[in-house]
């Protein structure tokens, strides 16, 4: 299994993820976030995703930040259950796609 894959999920471009998020889901390293499936309450994980967000933030940075997390748990899962297929096969798709809508 190749360390970049793609999640049967949605398709992330790369200059809009976050770093420690793009960080988090291309490493090898042991998962680090904890899902719904892990714990009975997102509160400290909540209130972790709050206290990491600059004095500036705004409520939609909040609902980016959350929306980031839950797509990267759907991508993890995606990936422990499997769905996946090569970069190569991921990027020919995308390729495809955008000849055909040209």
């Amino acid at each position: 299994m190749d360390a970049l894959q793609v999640s049967w999920g949605v398709i992330w471009p790369t200059a809009i993820i976050a770093k420690p998020a793009l960080e988090l889901a291309t490493c090898n390293a042991p998962r680090q976030l904890s899902t719904m499936a892990d714990q009975n309450s997102i509160k400290p994980d909540a209130r972790q995703l709050v206290e990491g967000l600059p004095d500036s933030a705004t409520w939609d940075d909040l609902a980016y930040e959350v929306y980031v997390r839950q797509a990267i748990e759907l991508g993890l899962g995606d990936a422990d259950a499997g769905r996946t297929i090569p970069h190569d096969e991921a990027m020919a798709r995308i390729r495809s796609r955008i000849r055909r809508a040209s």
